[in-house]
């Protein structure tokens, strides 16, 4: 698939990917990311490219180097290759293959609609709905269907309201539990980024995957979420 030359989000969610599944210490050159997203027109992409790793630059995710050595991608003439910057989370845990690993927790609101307050579906602030489903059970113990035998201590979990259609709380798994047939996750939500989301929820479009069940985020939503996370400030734990 081809992502348009406009698409900055595509284009920097495909450097964290990229660099999220290669070593910490591994370089990349931009023109693999715009090869990924350009396929046979990935020539055109090039400039974005560049262009989207200066804002990541610009933010600490993302490190331009020629040479061995740090350079404004803006000005620099010839080749350059992106590494880790030094705003990497480092708190995001990692795969294996060095990607860190969110995980989609879908919540239905109207589920907890006697907490709710009226405007729920529409109201621009999410806060106060988090807050009801708080009110309404354990917020940090929920029901698994699916992923949990592959979901791990400190990975990152989002909770994604299905009416609404965003991820409005973001923590830690702290522990998946086996009580008699039933899997639960419990989660460390942090509630200084929580606050943050909640205030400006994350849409589905911007990181493009509906979760019907608790799933792990697909490799381009995880590298926008791994630069949402970095941009939230952070972190107190509720346990």
């Amino acid at each position: 698939m081809v992502a348009p030359a406009s698409d900055d989000a595509a284009l920097r969610a495909g450097i964290l990917d990229l660099l999220g599944r290669r070593g910490a210490d591994v370089t990349i050159c931009p023109s693999e990311v715009a090869r990924a997203l350009g396929g046979d027109h990935w020539r055109d992409l090039m400039t974005p490219t560049r262009e989207a790793a200066a804002r990541l630059a610009g933010r600490g995710l993302v490190e331009v180097v020629q040479h061995g050595e740090p350079v404004d991608v803006r000005v620099a003439r010839g080749p350059v290759r992106l590494r880790r910057g030094p705003a990497w989370p480092a708190a995001a845990p990692a795969t294996s293959a060095g990607a860190p690993t969110h995980w989609l927790l879908p919540i239905d609101p109207a589920a907890h609609a006697e907490h709710q307050p009226a405007d729920w579906r529409t109201r621009p602030d999410a806060t106060p709905v988090w807050e009801a489903i708080a009110r309404s059970q354990p917020i940090d113990r929920w029901c698994l269907r699916s992923g949990y035998r592959t979901m791990r201590t400190g990975d990152t979990i989002w909770a994604y309201l299905s009416r609404r259609q965003e991820l409005c709380a973001v923590g830690s798994v702290r522990e998946v539990v086996h009580e008699g047939d039933a899997w639960h996750v419990l989660v460390d939500w942090d509630d200084a980024r929580t606050a943050a989301l909640a205030r400006h929820p994350l849409p589905r479009k911007a990181f493009g995957q509906v979760p019907m069940s608790t799933c792990r985020a697909g490799e381009r939503a995880a590298g926008v979420l791994t630069e949402r996370y970095a941009d939230l400030p952070g972190s107190r734990h509720t346990t």
